[in-house]
């Protein structure tokens, strides 16, 4: 698929599906378990992570982090799928959602264990 802007439109594909969280969250394959099998087990024996998780979309990521028990910074750029992933983890205490590109966004230093 490929996405042209519009003359005059500064359109960023990154944000392309932001305006269909919820239709992008169905068709979105989940990542594999073997690939956060081998992530946490690089991290350690810590379920008491935090974890930052950049261009989060629908959270396909962040819930298997907040399964291990971490707590979970999402960075995304999109207002839209910022709102679905608020509403998605709403009862999750241990989360929050930085509207903002990753490239730009204020984030503390060494606050992290897993990216």
């Amino acid at each position: 698929m490929r996405f042209e802007a519009e003359p005059g439109q500064g359109f960023d594909k990154r944000a392309h599906f932001d305006a269909i969280p919820v239709q992008y969250d169905k068709v979105r394959p989940d990542y594999p378990g073997e690939l956060f099998a081998d992530i946490l087990r690089y991290a350690g024996p810590d379920t008491a992570m935090n974890a930052l998780d950049i261009w989060a979309g629908p959270g396909k990521a962040t819930a298997f982090f907040f399964d291990a028990g971490c707590r979970v910074t999402a960075v995304e750029l999109g207002v839209h799928m910022a709102a679905f992933l608020r509403d998605r983890f709403c009862d999750n205490k241990a989360f929050q959602v930085i509207v903002a590109p990753f490239e730009t966004a204020m984030l503390p230093e060494d606050t992290y264990d897993i990216v």
